[in-house]
């Protein structure tokens, strides 16, 4: 006979994936008393013979699942040990589909009693058949079973007849793929389905709840499952159903009546309105329960479960009755593997719905899913008493991490170094890259004449001044007349292409250019040279307020063209104490300044050292690709404080360096954590600094530990506060990765001009503005764990891929000193310095990543290329070499006898090549029997994936030709 729709769909899941023992059902009865085992061999072969079905075993004919006598007939077997151990051994020992038999029947003798364990294979048992199963082994052990065969017979092909034109319908307007699925403590696996489980108090007032939201208690726990799913922020959150298909005649047969479906629901604001959305969905499904979801979407690939999570609800029978015996039942038993990534598997019985979580051990660790669970059952508690709550405030609660409070007096940089310079004139403030010496006098004096200057130009408080001077004392000079004359200015790199200058100083609507005579102009706006500075301030001029802005800084836009950002004094200053604070700033410290002044955290290495009564010593133009040179400038001028980004900081540690008196500040780049680790050992202190231009320079640290087993982005500097929202801009709870929002006193004014983007990206709630990163993070520990940029995700197969984390696992192998991933065309590719073999990188990667995650070639680099503001450029980095072209041609004889085997089974008079076997009608079953035929006719056993990823004729025939080897192909 040949397999039933839901046989041949679990036979066909998995022959095409790996789902290990999810199929496996067991249960274990455990009996008290003077057991009469010869009474209990006698009801199991009366259930055998009145269940036929569980003697079969399942054989492949043409590609077709066929149900046949298993070569050796089941029986009770007698085995010693402890019951537990019994239980999971059977459990996972594997069945042999082909041969059978299908079903166990395992009696262990212990102290008082015996337990009867039955392990069934999903293909001939399903949850209502644990039911049948026991109840007629009780009546069979008191001599009261009929041993006459229930028929396993379905109405199946009439029902998919008579509902498949609707279905197809139906699931044509509703989504059915999978999303990505967002869980706290959730990591990419490698497909093994092997599994633990969790208990989950439900608590006991479920019953009462439901009624009184107007649902069944499987509705409620559904409506929780997908109220959890979305406060962690899967805002279209799919969950796989079972779904029973036993109709009146199937009521006491034994046989998998069962058909798993998605179901999707989004966001409601309360769990009565969720409640209501749930019910009516699974009513608006429940017409085409019988319908499996393969033959109704045509051509959807093959997956061990519909969606990402799924759950089962049964409703037991009562008590099963063995005479003169105490039983007490095991209905829900692990089997140890799972197909989706979580399972919630719920038996209601007389005492009350009792839960178990299921979870994909390479997924979730026993920590991640023990707080599912606890969520779960902590939320199901909160709304059974707070229905009409939004659930934006139920459990879990979420976090808004806040930095130190720091007193931040009402100044401008430029008032506290002329304070600084008042206190200690004759210290020296900077030295130049030639060793020029210049003291807090000189400066302040330098400034004021620069100041007034500017003043008898025309710059007024408010006014935006271009600057485009090479490093130096007049460097730093310029920017503090610039405050002094109580404008802000606009940094233009020398270096950077003329073309970019002039657009950002017209962009700007700065009024001048402040540059010097060596360096040539850049249109867009009338020129002071820094030279002209008058030898006497005789004009006082009024300096900058708190309020005004600091400078207009330009970073790179999604269009191309770079944006300006706006930066006010009060943003500045407090990021400079914050930092200061951190690092215990002190008027001995010198600073080494190597960063352009177009790259916002120069402004640390500048500034901090002016306010603290420290040294600023300034590497000249282009120093910062010189490690060599930087590294002895630092020894020469006895630096203490040096920052870089991370490919600033290879350059350095290339040259040997070792620093035992420098605090280092790395960041501008995710920082590897190979890299954090040989970099801490060579410095006093190594500080993990974060935060966007739009901020002001800094707003995390992390202080890395002597060794360091993962880096962290830590905790908000001070006067800043940190949140991880989901898409929406709700907060998510803890563990759940989500992008990081800022708010506090360093958020930087908006964008000039672009009043749109400073809407979107400076939301406005709850009375204070942030700025919303864009960078995805979790908390962790109460410490935020950087996860990559949302503009760095790409899709690879359908699948959202975040670089950064490839990239992470690549630096952990131990010969990858530095590694990048870039999406080229549908494919990753890889870029590695070390010296390692393709093979062994890919085979280190899958050991922590799916396939789909897997750069397909991998290209050694040893000189990274590095934008002026030294970061990687990823846009600069080279293009792979070119695969071996495939060849065009297929051979028109194999493709001839595939298209022939298309034509037999789809039952179509013509095949193109271009044809798509599922616009001609195939589904999982079709494409078993021409994977068969293909096996039988030309020896090349086709996976059956494949048909999924090259659906047409041609496609398909290239695959066949390349298993078996055509040179023609």
């Amino acid at each position: 006979m040949r397999g039933s729709q839901t046989q041949q769909g679990i036979w066909f899941t998995e022959r095409a994936c790996e789902v290990g023992t999810a199929y496996h059902m067991p249960l274990a009865v455990h009996l008290d008393g003077a057991v009469d085992v010869a009474a209990l061999r006698t009801a199991v072969d009366t259930v055998l013979s009145r269940h036929p079905l569980l003697c079969q075993a399942v054989v492949d004919r043409d590609g077709v699942p066929q149900l046949v006598p298993a070569a050796t007939p089941p029986s009770l077997s007698e085995v010693d040990g402890d019951p537990a151990d019994v239980l999971r051994r059977e459990t996972l020992r594997p069945f042999d589909v082909a041969t059978g038999p299908l079903c166990r029947f395992t009696l262990v003798r212990r102290p008082g009693g015996v337990t009867l364990i039955v392990v069934a294979h999903h293909i001939v048992f399903d949850g209502g058949s644990k039911d049948v199963l026991v109840h007629d082994l009780a009546a069979g052990y008191r001599g009261m079973l009929d041993s006459e065969p229930v028929p396993f017979v379905t109405d199946e092909d009439d029902r998919l007849a008579s509902a498949l034109p609707a279905a197809r319908e139906f699931w044509s307007e509703h989504r059915h793929g999978h999303a990505d699925l967002v869980l706290p403590g959730l990591r990419h696996g490698t497909d093994e389905p092997a599994a633990g489980s969790v208990a989950v108090d439900l608590g006991g007032r479920l019953p009462q709840a439901a009624a009184a939201l107007g649902v069944t208690t499987f509705e409620l726990l559904l409506t929780s499952w997908f109220a959890l799913l979305h406060r962690y922020g899967n805002d279209d959150a799919a969950v796989g159903v079972d779904l029973g298909t036993r109709t009146d005649g199937s009521g006491t047969a034994i046989g998998p009546f069962v058909n798993e479906l998605p179901v999707r629901v989004g966001r409601h604001g309360t769990f009565r309105e969720l409640a209501t959305a749930v019910r009516a969905r699974l009513r608006s499904t429940y017409p085409f329960r019988a319908v499996p979801l393969g033959r109704a979407v045509p051509g959807l690939a093959p997956r061990p479960a519909v969606a990402p999570t799924s759950i089962s609800y049964r409703r037991r029978a009562g008590d099963p009755v063995f005479d003169g015996l105490t039983a007490a039942v095991d209905w829900a038993l692990p089997s140890y593997a799972v197909r989706a990534t979580v399972h919630l598997q719920v038996v209601d019985g007389s005492a009350g719905p009792v839960a178990n979580l299921q979870y994909r051990t390479d997924r979730l660790d026993h920590v991640a899913a023990a707080r599912l669970a606890a969520d779960l059952g902590a939320l199901l508690a909160d709304v059974v008493d707070r229905p009409d709550a939004q659930l934006s405030a139920v459990h879990p609660p979420v976090t808004v991490t806040e930095g130190p409070v720091l007193p931040v007096p009402d100044a401008t940089v430029r008032d506290l170094f002329t304070a600084g310079a008042a206190a200690t004139p004759d210290a020296v403030a900077v030295v130049g890259p030639d060793g020029t010496r210049v003291t807090y006098a000189e400066l302040d004096s330098w400034s004021g004449r620069i100041a007034a200057g500017l003043r008898h130009t025309g710059v007024r408080p408010g006014t935006l001044v271009g600057l485009s001077l090479r490093r130096g004392p007049a460097m730093v000079a310029a920017v503090l007349g610039v405050w002094r004359a109580g404008a802000a200015y606009v940094p233009l790199d020398p270096g950077h292409p003329v073309e970019r200058l002039s657009f950002m100083l017209q962009d700007s609507g700065a009024e001048l250019l402040l540059t010097e005579r060596r360096l040539a102009p850049v249109a867009g706006a009338p020129v002071w040279y820094v030279e002209d500075a008058p030898a006497d301030a005789t004009e006082p001029a009024p300096n900058a307020t708190a309020d005004g802005l600091a400078y207009v800084i330009y970073t790179s836009g999604s269009t191309g063209r770079p944006k300006g950002v706006a930066v006010p004094h009060r943003a500045l200053v407090n990021v400079l104490l914050a930092v200061g604070d951190v690092v215990g700033a002190a008027p001995g410290h010198r600073w080494l300044a190597q960063t352009s002044l177009s790259f916002d955290i120069s402004g640390i290495e500048l500034f901090l050292p002016l306010v603290t009564g420290g040294r600023v010593v300034l590497a000249g133009d282009g120093a910062g690709r010189d490690g060599a040179r930087l590294a002895e400038l630092v020894d020469h001028e006895g630096v203490t404080h040096v920052q870089a980004t991370p490919t600033g900081w290879r350059v350095l540690l290339d040259t040997g360096v070792r620093w035992p008196a420098v605090t280092a500040l790395v960041g501008g780049e995710a920082l590897p954590l190979p890299l954090a680790r040989e970099l801490r050992r060579r410095v006093r202190r190594l500080l993990n600094m974060y935060g966007p231009t739009e901020t002001t320079i800094w707003s995390t640290c992390w202080e890395v530990p002597a060794d360091p087993a993962s880096v962290s982005l830590g905790r908000p500097l001070a006067n800043t506060l940190v949140s991880v929202r989901d898409d929406g801009g709700v907060p998510v709870p803890d563990g759940v990765v989500g992008e990081l929002w800022i708010g506090g006193l360093g958020v930087a004014a908006g964008y000039p001009g672009r009043d749109n983007l400073t809407a979107d990206r400076f939301p406005a709630g709850s009375g204070a503005r942030h700025y919303r990163t864009g960078d995805l993070v979790r908390r962790h520990r109460d410490e935020l764990e950087f996860v990559g940029r949302a503009d760095t995700q790409v899709k690879v197969r359908g699948h959202r891929v975040e670089l950064g984390e490839i990239e992470a696992r690549l630096t952990e192998h131990p010969t990858v000193r530095a590694a990048a991933v870039v999406l080229r065309g549908d494919d990753l590719v890889g870029y590695v310095e070390g010296a390692t073999e393709t093979a062994e990188l890919r085979a280190h990667l899958a050991r922590t990543l799916p396939d789909h995650m897997l750069p397909v070639r991998f290209v050694p680099v040893s000189d990274w290329p590095i934008t002026p503001n030294g970061k990687l450029d990823r846009a600069a980095l080279p293009e792979p070499p070119a695969a071996e072209p495939a060849l065009a041609t297929t051979d028109d004889g194999l493709l001839a006898r595939i298209g022939d085997i298309w034509r037999e089974v789809l039952r179509v008079d013509d095949v193109g090549p271009d044809d798509d076997v599922f616009d001609l009608g195939g589904h999982s079953l079709t494409i078993t029997q021409i994977a068969s035929r293909v096996r039988d006719r030309l020896g090349v056993d086709v996976p059956l994936d494949q048909f999924y990823d090259a659906p047409t004729l041609a496609e398909i025939t290239a695959v066949v030709a390349k298993l078996r080897g055509d040179e023609e192909c």
